[in-house]
């Protein structure tokens, strides 16, 4: 439920000046906040990809209302998009009870570069000026194209902008400023340090933040000429201040103990003009809003005090409206009291062969609450994984923003007075909040799209008779028989066909045998919709920045002790990670299996055989049963090495081949052969088999072709796969260790009192990436590193 609160603070004589007008800013806010918002998190598994190497990911998708994930929606629409913004992939999963997997392949048709991952549901397109769906980019780095992985070289342009609190700069008072600082790609500009010039003359110094990020508090004159000055790249730049306005209302936020002072002050020149003009000072999430009316009177400064327990729990959108209701200033503001979030004990680890047992203490989880965690596992010293964005900031700070944010999980990891600072600096750079208020005056979302739950389809029929259909059961729909009467129609809803099922429908003929149907069958969504979006994320790719900070210090007349240290500068060759192709480190052929293989390929037997296999079957014998199967690989690794292929059936290994003996190929998922056995040790000298069902869908009777008419589904539901680890040349090599990859568990839970996980032992430090969410609503994002 939204809610509203108002508390007027002005003489009553005064209570129904302009009242109307601020009634409006209300009753917009409510019209706007109606309709709910779904908010989306995918957890990628890294940043910088391997050409050849599988994405893997994990979706979320949360109602802002409460924070805790929506079962609304089970179609999530996935897209990537190559360097040029072109759609490379597409596919729908889905999310139940707002938790989703999949992964995507990349092969060599993918060009090197940063490519988006954009993930959205039907109900986002109600939403089109809001950041609701998700986009992220990551990078995809080809050994074909690039010896070694090296940081962008950016030109000398510098994008340093001078922001004011609340947008204005106000003559004669103390006005707070904003000072960031990008390079070419967009990325800030760490420690570099800027001189505040006034008329020529140094009056300020200042160091910005690790994301070129600082502040400044300033009393301008209007007769005063204001620049900021630095080096970057060995030149000297400068920048003018915003225009200094004669006349206004400013509004401010200062951090005091266990809150906030709102102030709204403006200057001697306009203090009279003012005079008994009403305002309202507004507070919102985007979900509820509180109101507060006053009027400036014969004070320079009006004050609010607020405790952080009276505040919102997360963003608040402070925004000032003149007597004519017009927005004038706004500041963002985030209040980390009252946040829940998931916290981690220390891990305990244990050595198992070739396997390390992770357990890790999670004591506030409740079992009886919804939880689910996604771990990527990597080499501790790892620079494939740089997401900007973790489960936390995507859902409590990231919407709320005009502009995304580089490296917005620093501000929620291990919380302290600094990174409570950085992220209030951040937001006064930010300025106006992602909700445009004319948007939310005159152009509210409208409920124009639904919440889909499935596919759907319709039933139409040319007969001119009333006829029964039977419709076959899939994974995740049961038998039906009904009834179509002559040239009608039918709706049908919640239809979840996964990755190769069709429809299959039968009509019932009089002589109540089943034969081919004549329906006209329209499926709902036809196609994956594409979601536009105005707002970019931010880039995955580091630079190499050079912002010679310390010549800011130096004036004009120090120029030879610059040039003494430019002579003395001691350069060190840089060295960079030499990339490893995945090809050979991935041995398996994956093959795929869809209608036309089990059409081609009716038995183990004769797929096998086409992989360069022998393969003998000896019938079952008429009194005992009893059948035989063997197989041989025609090129074994060595000469002392088996001729027998070791093969696993779902992950199980098989003592007893003798199961394969005419074994049908018609639930089967896919199978992977690796023939000469590389990564797999002393068992796989004759090669390796891994044979897959389809993981949802039993071994049904043959059901005759000419029983049903089959219609094909535009867009399916994509079929979770299990993880594969790439398999590397060598566990040694920096290329492992900085950009390799050695686990992926997407679905990992808090079992009495503990996260328990098992990886392979690579004897190499390793770190844990833990995105997730516990006890329905506390949101979990933690970096663990295991110590080899």
């Amino acid at each position: 439920m939204k809610k509203v609160f108002i508390l007027v603070v002005i003489f009553f004589s005064f209570c129904s000046f302009g009242q109307t007008e601020f009634d409006d800013v209300i009753d917009s806010f409510e019209d706007f906040a109606e309709l709910s918002r779904e908010q989306i998190y995918i957890h990628l598994n890294k940043s910088t990809y391997i050409s050849n190497e599988a994405i893997w990911f994990k979706s979320y998708v949360f109602s802002r209302d409460n924070r805790e994930l929506s079962g609304q929606t089970s179609n999530l629409y996935c897209v990537l998009l190559d360097p040029k913004d072109s759609v490379v992939r597409e596919k729908m999963i889905m999310s139940v009870n707002g938790i989703g997997q999949s992964y995507f392949e990349t092969d060599s048709s993918f060009v090197q570069g940063e490519y988006t991952l954009k993930m959205y549901t039907n109900w986002s397109k109600n939403f089109e000026n809001e950041y609701t769906h998700y986009e992220t980019k990551f990078t995809i780095i080809n050994p074909d194209k690039e010896a070694v992985i090296k940081p962008v070289s950016v030109s000398n342009k510098v994008d340093l902008q001078i922001l004011p609190e609340s947008g204005h700069l106000l003559a004669n008072i103390k006005n707070s400023l904003g000072i960031i600082a990008k390079d070419s790609i967009g990325l800030g500009i760490g420690n570099l340090k800027v001189n505040v010039l006034e008329n020529g003359t140094s009056i300020k110094q200042l160091q910005l933040n690790a994301f070129g990020i600082g502040s400044i508090e300033l009393v301008p004159n209007v007769q005063s000429d204001y620049k900021i000055e630095f080096f970057y790249n060995n030149k000297k730049q400068q920048v003018d201040f915003p225009t200094i306005e004669l006349r206004g209302v400013v509004l401010n936020v200062e951090m005091v103990n266990s809150g906030v002072t709102v102030k709204v002050s403006t200057n001697d020149e306009t203090l009279n003009n003012l005079e008994n003009e009403l305002y309202k000072l507004t507070l919102h999430n985007s979900v509820d809003i509180k109101s507060y009316d006053f009027l400036i009177q014969d004070k320079k400064t009006q004050l609010f005090n607020f405790k952080n327990q009276e505040l919102f729990s997360g963003i608040n959108i402070i925004t000032l409206f003149n007597s004519d209701a017009e927005p004038i200033a706004e500041r963002l503001y985030f209040n980390y009291e009252g946040l829940e979030l998931g916290e981690m004990d220390t891990p305990i680890t244990s050595k198992m062969k070739d396997s390390i047992l992770v357990r890790i203490p999670f004591g506030n989880a409740d079992a009886s609450k919804f939880q689910s965690l996604s771990i990527s596992v990597l080499p501790s010293k790892t620079k494939s994984y740089n997401h900007h964005n973790s489960i936390i900031s995507s859902v409590l700070l990231q919407p709320y923003l005009r502009n995304p944010v580089q490296n917005a999980s620093y501000y929620f990891k291990n919380i302290d007075n600094k990174k409570v600072k950085d992220l209030d600096e951040l937001l006064l750079t930010e300025g106006w909040s992602s909700y445009n208020w004319s948007t939310i005056f005159n152009n509210p979302p409208e409920y124009i799209y639904d919440f889909e739950v499935g596919v759907s389809y319709n039933l139409n029929s040319n007969s001119d008779e009333t006829a029964a259909y039977f419709i076959y059961p899939n994974f995740n729909t049961k038998t039906e028989i009904l009834t179509l009467e002559a040239k009608g129609s039918l709706k049908k809803k919640g239809f979840f066909p996964l990755f190769n099922e069709d429809l299959r429908i039968g009509k019932l003929g009089k002589n109540k045998q089943l034969e081919s149907s004549n329906l006209v069958v329209q499926f709902f969504p036809s196609k994956i919709p594409f979601l536009q979006s105005k707002r970019k994320p931010f880039t995955s790719q580091i630079s190499y920045q050079d912002s010679n900070g310390g010549m800011a210090y130096y004036s004009l007349n120090k120029l030879d002790k610059i040039q003494e240290l430019e002579e003395v500068t001691v350069t060190k060759k840089k060295e960079y990670t030499k990339i490893e192709k995945l090809k050979n480190a991935r041995p398996s052929t994956f093959i795929e299996f869809d209608k036309k293989k089990r059409r081609f390929y009716r038995t183990f037997a004769q797929f096998i055989s086409s992989y360069g296999f022998y393969v003998e079957e000896t019938p079952s014998d008429e009194e005992t049963g009893y059948s035989i199967f063997r197989i041989f690989n025609n090129l074994p690794t060595s000469i002392n090495a088996s001729q027998i292929p070791t093969i696993f059936l779902d992950d199980v290994l098989l003592i007893d081949y003798n199961i394969l003996n005419n074994y049908s190929m018609r639930n089967v998922d896919y199978v992977e052969v690796n023939k000469s056995g590389v990564g797999e040790g002393i068992r796989g000298g004759g090669g390796v088999i891994r044979i897959y069902n389809h993981p949802f869908k039993p071994d049904v009777a043959y059901i005759k072709k000419e029983s049903y008419t089959s219609y094909s589904i535009p867009v399916v539901f994509d079929k979770p796969k299990t993880f594969y680890a790439p398999k590397y040349g060598s566990y040694e090599t920096n290329f492992f260790k900085e950009y390799g990859v050695i686990d992926w568990k997407p679905n990992v839970k808090v079992i009495n009192n503990f996260i328990e996980l098992k990886v392979v032992n690579h004897n190499q430090p390793i770190k844990l990436f833990v995105e997730g969410i516990v006890n329905n609503s506390q949101l979990v994002s933690k970096e663990v590193t295991l110590e080899d």
